[in-house]
């Protein structure tokens, strides 16, 4: 695979078969996208739209490292620009997909829209492709427990904290990935020392609380138990930040500074504010045995291995 191209001014420099859509999440659907370019034989290309201070399901270096896994050629991230936007569908066509992705072959799902104010539909889109001489597939909409699967309803069930839905939709386990940061020491002073993530601004979280989890560090998987929350319990007199916290039960490797990836399965509960750090401590053990007992890493699916460029 090239590396992701993050810019509006590019030139693929080959005959490729193209998709083009926001991709939020890569989810089942889209995979499915992919699944059929690769039948064309033509290297592809993932042109995935990304506006400007938008919350994103994933990363753009979680995005790439996904894109890897499913053996895509060109990642390519498009800032819709005003320029971008105002484009006519003709314009697009001949600008983005003909001239710079050199299309020779185009895969869509069958709700479809480009150019201006989302003006373009697949009826234009086939006509556009048949004047050029590119081949045009449109696929039905994929569809998961009787629905169609959507960023949309991926988000809803982010937002719910119904991660086994959330993770069934996706076709993966939700990540949350960066380098670890280090905290304030509380967890190990309750004998509960954490791998911390500060993840940026972007990156839609699941809601407050405790999850059962997998953490990948390097090439090594662990099972864990990780809190997403602002740490209601210690008052040292600062705001805190959202943070993602990950107990690793027997983990006590100075790793800050590294790479690490949790993979979310399950919530266990809310965040709660306890009345001391004793109650905390126990309720911490409580967490730990049932996010990790009898979970083998073996038999769980993590996100693919990366490390932020």
């Amino acid at each position: 695979m090239k590396e992701l191209i993050y810019q509006e001014n590019f030139r693929i420099p080959e005959s490729t078969c193209v998709t083009i859509g926001k991709f939020d999440g890569l989810h089942i659907g889209h995979r499915r996208l992919i699944s059929e370019m690769r039948k064309t034989g033509l290297p592809v290309l993932v042109l995935s739209v990304c506006f400007a201070d938008a919350r994103e399901i994933l990363t753009a270096s979680e995005q790439e490292a996904l894109l890897t896994e499913l053996g895509v050629d060109y990642p390519v991230r498009l800032p819709m620009s005003k320029a971008i936007q105002s484009m006519s569908p003709e314009r697009f066509v001949t600008d983005i997909l003909l001239r710079d992705c050199r299309a020779k072959s185009v895969v869509v799902g069958e709700n479809f829209r480009f150019g201006y104010n989302r003006s373009g539909d697949v009826a234009l889109l086939r006509t556009l492709c048949i004047e050029a001489g590119v081949s045009c597939t449109v696929l039905p909409l994929s569809e998961e427990l009787g629905e169609t699967v959507s960023s949309t309803r991926i988000r809803q069930a982010l937002n719910d904290g119904d991660i086994p839905l959330l993770n069934r939709l996706l076709g993966y386990a939700y990540p949350v990935s960066g380098i670890v940061q280090k905290g304030r020491q509380i967890g190990r002073q309750l004998n509960f020392p954490t791998v911390n993530l500060c993840p940026p601004e972007e990156k839609l979280l699941p809601p407050f609380g405790v999850y059962r989890t997998v953490c990948r560090i390097g090439e090594q998987i662990y099972a864990s138990v990780t809190n997403v929350g602002n740490n209601p319990t210690v008052r040292d007199g600062t705001e805190h930040s959202v943070t993602v916290e990950t107990h690793i039960p027997g983990f006590d490797r100075d790793v800050y500074g590294g790479f690490a990836t949790v993979s979310f399965y399950e919530k266990l509960r809310d965040q709660v504010q306890f009345d001391s750090l004793e109650s905390l401590q126990k309720q911490l053990v409580r967490d730990t045995e049932a996010a990790t007992a009898g979970v083998s890493v073996k038999d769980v699916q993590v996100f693919p291995a990366f490390f932020e460029k």
